[in-house]
């Protein structure tokens, strides 16, 4: 039995679950017309160590929006990569602007 509690709990991020939030139940705490008229905002930047072990600056950074959240790595400095993450964030809101709930 806690197998299938764990393997029910893995999923929960899953499209499928997201699919019946659009039918008006709730995932993770959130109905999805409430997550869709959250938009995106950048959370984190912050320096990190190059992956791959070199001299270069990376960064890390965290996109959120209610509960959906995007984690990702970038080289660059923090100035360069905040550019970079304020289109990523523009386009993701225009994206999102253009769905409407069923």
């Amino acid at each position: 039995m806690a197998a299938a509690a764990a393997v029910a709990a893995a999923g929960a991020g899953t499209k499928r679950n997201d699919s019946r939030a659009r039918h008006g139940k709730v995932v993770r705490g959130y109905k999805i017309t409430d997550v869709l008229e959250v938009p995106f905002q950048i959370d984190l930047i912050s320096e990190v160590p190059a992956p791959d072990g070199s001299k270069d600056v990376w960064q890390q950074y965290v996109i959120s929006q209610g509960t959906n959240v995007i984690t990702g790595l970038r080289p660059g400095a923090r100035a360069e990569v905040a550019a970079q993450l304020d289109e990523m964030v523009a386009r993701l809101n225009e994206r999102r602007v253009g769905k409407k709930p069923k």
